[in-house]
């Protein structure tokens, strides 16, 4: 699947992803055709996702401080 990617976002707006596997790669793609940014945490540097994702945030999902700085940015 060839990724989308948009010049200008709709917005600022950047929706956080708690997992960046298979289907957070394909939210990513997907997302980014729309003009959107999608942000994932996911505890592998090299997740399906953090090559198409707005950002990426490597941590525990089980770390409540991971999840609420995660959450903050």
């Amino acid at each position: 699947m060839e990724l989308c990617r948009s010049p200008v976002g709709l917005c600022d707006t950047v929706i956080g992803v708690l997992g960046g596997g298979q289907l957070g790669r394909m939210l990513c793609q997907a997302a980014s055709c729309m003009g959107l940014k999608v942000a994932v945490l996911d505890p592998e540097r090299d997740c399906p996702a953090s090559s198409v994702a707005y950002k990426q945030m490597i941590g525990s999902f089980r770390d409540t401080s991971t999840v609420r700085k995660f959450a903050k940015e």
